[in-house]
């Protein structure tokens, strides 16, 4: 996946299938749109300013709502775009605090 012609992660196909997808449902849920380009012949591109409002937006959502559900759901896509966002140098407000040992397990070029 790329951020402003950067490579930030190489999943695998099928963990990069779920999670443009889950990305994609987010997106609609908060009406904000994400910046996450289909993916083409194993490349995914990502536009930084918009990912990076989405990932912003989700972190806020994740924080005020009430529902224990909705939060977790919405946690797991949140903790993989805040690795993302932070590979391509972006900030994220309000500030999520990402698991020490997800950056780690996420084959990218930092």
């Amino acid at each position: 996946m790329m951020i402003a012609d950067r490579d930030v992660w190489n999943p695998a196909n099928q963990v990069a299938e779920v999670f443009v997808g889950q990305v994609g449902i987010a997106s609609r849920i908060l009406g904000v749109e994400s910046g996450v380009e289909p993916i083409v012949e194993d490349e995914c591109h990502i536009d930084a300013e918009k990912f990076e409002a989405f990932t912003s937006a989700l972190s806020a959502a994740v924080q005020r709502t009430n529902n224990l559900a909705f939060r977790g759901m919405l946690h797991g896509i949140l903790d993989v775009c805040a690795v993302l966002v932070s590979r391509a140098g972006g900030l994220i407000s309000p500030a999520v605090d990402v698991p020490d040992s997800l950056p780690r397990t996420m084959p990218g070029f930092e």
